[in-house]
């Protein structure tokens, strides 16, 4: 019994030290470092092939209103208010920005779920 606890803990021993040899070596490597980007073929906007590695490296493009419709600070707030305004969902507790985060540009994030099947959408034009 005691032959065989030591040779398990020699066994721990061995697996720990090769663990933190492993976490040494990883720590002295030195990280790869970003590719650098070509601000004229790159973000958003681009005509580029290849995608923006780091979000949206451009100004987004200006928003084409009809004249009779300009945007205005009360109108804008207003639409940041609706929103984030889960009062206009049927059960009262999902907003847009439940799913569409601004975090990620308004996108759901990778989160393809289905919406409550009871639950009404706005009419979208």
């Amino acid at each position: 019994m005691r032959r065989v606890l030591k040779v398990m803990l020699w066994i721990v021993g061995v697996v720990a030290g090769l663990l933190l040899l492993a976490f040494g070596v990883a720590a002295a490597v030195p990280l790869a470092s970003d590719p650098p980007i070509d601000m004229a073929n790159h973000g958003a906007g681009s005509s580029s092939v290849a995608p923006a590695t780091s979000g949206l490296l451009r100004a987004f493009p200006a928003i084409s209103a009809p004249a009779d419709n300009e945007t205005t600070p009360e109108r804008a707030e207003l639409g940041r208010l609706l929103f984030f305004d889960p009062v206009l969902s049927e059960s009262d507790d999902i907003a847009c920005a439940t799913c569409h985060h601004p975090t990620w540009a308004s996108a759901t994030g990778g989160r393809h779920r289905s919406p409550p099947a009871a639950r009404r959408r706005p009419a979208t034009p």
